[in-house]
Parts: structure tokens; sequence; C-alpha cells
């Protein structure tokens, strides 16, 4: 494994990250300002491009920043149970392809093979930065649907199908309000990891 620190004229690239996950979870990192992966060490995932293929549930896009000391990590790091030495206030930007010893220059910066960036736990410099986009599949029709009428038993048939469509669409767009005020009010906040 070889760790680089990026390259004056690059550091703008990795200032925003993305994290996807399911809205319960989103609420959980907002309720009580940490988050942590599934992955060997624990670390958070995140992603410098909003890549939402590696995510274990993408409902809705975190956004988030790192104050801290930003590395790019070449090599095969899966696995890996422990954070890299004086991680504490580090985020590590991994690479699985290219030259490390190429990212002084744009063509060899561009043909790096850019994986996700991880934030070990204890590590401190993470901040909320806002909800960046909702999932298209996932809320499509939802979130332009007007709140449906609470169906009455006069039509006793389909109550019980009309009142789960409407417990449905209440419910996730109580999730979805109240995602989007803890969004609001986090705002700037640290995270603990």
């Amino acid at each position: 494994m070889t760790l680089k620190d990026i390259p004056s004229g690059k550091i703008g690239l990795f200032e925003v990250l993305y994290h996807w996950t399911s809205i319960d979870d989103a609420l959980s990192i907002l309720k009580n300002k940490e988050i942590y992966g599934e992955d060997h060490g624990k670390h958070a995932n995140f992603s410098i491009n909003r890549r939402a293929d590696i995510a274990k549930s993408k409902e809705v896009c975190l956004k988030f920043k790192f104050n801290g000391q930003h590395k790019m990590m070449f090599g095969d790091t899966f696995d890996t149970k422990d954070a890299p030495l004086n991680s504490h206030n580090t985020i590590f930007h991994l690479f699985s392809s290219g030259d490390p010893e190429s990212i002084y220059t744009d063509e060899g910066f561009s043909k790096l093979g850019y994986w996700q960036s991880n934030v070990y736990p204890g590590t401190s410099g993470l901040e909320f930065d806002g909800i960046e986009c909702w999932d298209e599949e996932y809320w499509k029709g939802l979130l332009s649907q007007t709140l449906p009428s609470k169906p009455s038993r006069l039509a006793f048939w389909s109550y019980k199908e009309n009142i789960r469509s409407y417990d449905r669409v209440t419910d996730n767009k109580a999730r979805q309000n109240k995602l989007i005020q803890q969004s609001k009010d986090n705002v700037g906040q640290t995270i603990k990891t």
C-alpha cells in the first residue's frame, strides 16, 4: 500500500464527499451525528463523484466535507481491518489502478482508477453539508404525489388495499420531510466516525 499527498492543483476534486444510503440510515446518521461502515475496518465509505453502484442502499445521497488531511492510497486495501497509522485526522482516497508516481501530471492523474474514499473510526474532521439528491427510481412518482385522502370504510371491499396505499405514501412523505428538516438543522455539524 502506497500513500501520497494530493497534488496542490487537484485538492479541489476531493473537497465534496457523497454518501448514498437509505432514508432510515440517513435519519440515524443525523440523529446520532455518527457514521460508520460495515466493512472489516468499520470505515465510512464516500465517493467524490456521487457513485451509487457500490452503495448498500441508494434512496438519498448525503453530502459531506472533510476538514483535515487528504491522502491518496494505492494498492489493495480490501479486507484491511485497521486504519493506516496516524489517521485520526485523515481521509483516504483509494485508487485501484494507476501509477502513484504519475499523479503530478494531468495525463498521469487522469489515468488513475479512483474507487472510493474512506474515513476510519475515531477520525475527526467530517462535516455534514446537506442532501445532494434523491434516487430517481426509488422516489419515482412519490415526490410529486399529492397526499391522498384517507379512505373511508364505505367501500369495504377495497378499504384494506386503499388504507395500505395511503399509509405507505403518508409514511414515506413523513420520513422524507423529517430527513429534509434534520438535514437543514444539521448542516455544518461534525459527524463522528
